[in-house]
């Protein structure tokens, strides 16, 4: 059961493994017969032989588990790289949050009918 997303883009891991529940969040492994929960990427995790997350298969193939590494760590690139523009994104708007942050704190005062004391 190959899940089929609307760009058209099927998951290379569903050619190891099958959905065992209509959410695909338990998924077969096809060489050992385990059943992982976590859906499609625990499956890889499973096969790529990655510790710590999920017990690993011993019965994949070593091309099955090359191309599951790979294809995770193809995974992480593309993870990093829009959180390193986000973060790029955030210093470019470092002033303007400081200054949306203080207005905030003392609008949030004055609702309480709070006053802050410098000095006594």
């Amino acid at each position: 059961m190959a899940s089929l997303r609307s760009s058209g883009y099927t998951d290379p891991g569903w050619e190891h493994g099958v959905a065992q529940d209509e959410r695909k969040k338990k998924v077969r492994c096809n060489y050992c017969g385990k059943v992982v929960s976590g859906g499609i990427y625990r499956l890889k995790q499973h096969l790529a032989r990655l510790s710590g997350e999920v017990t690993y298969c011993d019965k994949a193939p070593e091309e099955v588990r090359l191309k599951m590494r790979e294809n995770l760590e193809g995974c992480r690139v593309g993870k990093k790289s829009r959180q390193s523009e986000y973060d790029e994104q955030s210093y470019l708007n470092f002033n303007a949050a400081d200054d949306l942050e203080e207005e905030d704190q003392v609008l949030s005062y004055r609702k309480k009918g709070k006053q802050l004391s410098c000095c006594r």
